[in-house]
């Protein structure tokens, strides 16, 4: 049976930026300078894309770049992440992250039948982490999310997308996954949730990924 949205029932929506430096991975500057903060972070966003084109592979999904900043989606290092990963490039709009990440996905829903979004401050995330993701929305379960160590999630998927998560939320605390577990069960939602990963925000973030052999120690 074919479904009306494609032949493809998944989409992965990478939220990235333009590797600019001091517009990037900011809190790392004072300990790295913005040129070693900015390899970072170029090294970190160039293993996400190749962990979700390496899950596209797999799951037969499809995946897009959407870049912070519509002035930055022109940068050249965004024009080589879509040629080399074979994503196409959006612009996130302005506003905060629960009002990006909401019109991505409403921009995004009638196409396919689950949609993820990811950022690429994960150095340990996984093509199995996305799939386990979007494989638990089902009929009941309409929400999806990969939490990390800080109190938030690195992803977040549904298959019936709504602004509960996103809308006046504190984004960046320790409190983002518990707000929005509440939310969830105050709006009578059900949802599924991984084991905690980690990303990399702080330098000690840095060390630990270069201790673990995750990050290259001359970036």
């Amino acid at each position: 049976m074919s479904d009306a949205r494609g032949s493809h029932s998944a989409h992965i929506a990478i939220f990235a930026r333009a590797p600019i430096e001091g517009k990037v991975k900011t809190r790392l500057i004072a300990a790295y300078g913005a040129r070693r903060a900015t390899a970072i972070y170029r090294f970190l966003a160039e293993r996400t894309l190749q962990i979700v084109r390496d899950a596209c592979d797999t799951m037969n999904a499809t995946a897009s770049i959407w870049i912070a900043d519509e002035n930055d989606a022109s940068h050249p290092s965004c024009i080589a992440w879509s040629q080399r990963f074979g994503f196409p490039i959006r612009s996130q709009i302005s506003g905060d992250l629960g009002e990006r990440m909401f019109n991505c996905m409403t921009s995004l829903e009638g196409r396919f039948q689950s949609i993820a979004i990811l950022g690429t401050d994960c150095p340990v995330i996984k093509g199995d982490d996305i799939e386990n993701a979007l494989t638990q929305l089902n009929t009941n379960i309409h929400w999806s999310l990969t939490k990390v160590e800080d109190g938030g999630y690195v992803l977040i998927a549904s298959n019936q997308p709504s602004s509960v998560p996103f809308r006046d939320m504190t984004w960046s605390t320790p409190n983002v996954m518990a707000t929005t577990r509440q939310r969830f069960r105050d709006a009578g939602l059900l949802w599924a949730e991984s084991a905690a990963l980690w990303d990399i925000d702080e330098p000690a973030d840095v060390e630990r990924a270069i201790r673990e052999g995750l990050l290259p120690p001359d970036l």
